[in-house]
């Protein structure tokens, strides 16, 4: 019985390292989507800002800062505590995201390092161009937040999960302890009957021993005493129904 709890507990602990390893993947599907939202809005920003930063938007979303970072082994707990980190971060980004899309649209040209030499018809056909361009980005970020909120569900059950597993295993542990001692307290008493059974089994060798002594001392005086002394000598006045402390059945 407690092989097969062993076995069906690691069977339920390799199916979610499986779920991990989709979770994973999923993640990483989701950051790759968002690298190219990221660049498609470097893109609109490059087209609306003549004088960019050389780094773009993109700097600002390192793999290692989004979901589709690699987790480490270090253990089923650490990676799920890994992952929901990664997923705040992932929250602040696509916050970020937002402002930087919003300051992009909105944009009225008052810093001064940025000169307009475009004509009217040019700057609105640019301005139609990204507000265009808004929408889409909204929706993939909303997309993004919902896959985000659907993984934090998925990793709350695997840790809820993985709990239960962790209680189940530390009762199982606690009741091979509680019978291990229980078959050292019986063996320990089995060890006390035998030394009792040994002690009485001499105490009884001895007392037999004593008693044949006894009467074979009183039948020689028997026969010392009396000139006719019976063959069968004292022992016949002993039965074995008298031999403890019985009174004589014939007394001389």
């Amino acid at each position: 019985m407690k092989d097969e709890e062993m076995q069906r507990l690691k069977s339920q602990q390799d199916r979610r390292e499986e779920e991990y390893g989709r979770l994973r993947d999923t993640m990483q599907s989701a950051y790759t989507d968002m690298v190219n939202a990221a660049t498609t809005l470097d893109h609109a920003f490059k087209f609306r800002v003549r004088n960019p930063p050389a780094k773009s938007i993109a700097y600002m979303y390192k793999e290692k800062d989004l979901i589709g970072a690699k987790a480490s082994d270090e253990g089923m707990y650490k990676r799920s505590v890994a992952n929901i980190c990664e997923a705040q971060t992932c929250r602040f980004r696509l916050q970020s995201l937002r402002i930087e899309v919003h300051k992009v649209v909105t944009n009225n040209y008052t810093d001064s390092s940025f000169q307009i030499v475009e004509d009217h018809n040019e700057v609105s056909a640019e301005r139609n161009s990204l507000k265009d361009q808004k929408p889409v980005g909204e929706r993939e970020i909303n997309g993004f937040e919902y896959q985000i909120r659907s993984k934090d569900e998925d990793i709350r059950r695997l840790e809820d999960e993985h709990e239960l597993a962790m209680k189940d295993i530390r009762r199982l542990e606690h009741e091979l302890v509680m019978k291990d001692e229980e078959m050292r307290r019986l063996k320990s008493q089995l060890d006390l009957r035998e030394k009792e059974f040994a002690s009485l089994r001499i105490a009884i060798r001895s007392a037999c021993t004593d008693l044949i002594n006894a009467v074979t001392t009183a039948d020689d005086a028997l026969k010392f005493k009396n000139k006719s002394p019976s063959k069968k000598g004292i022992e016949h006045f002993y039965g074995e129904e008298n031999l403890y402390g019985a009174a004589k059945s014939d007394p001389y």
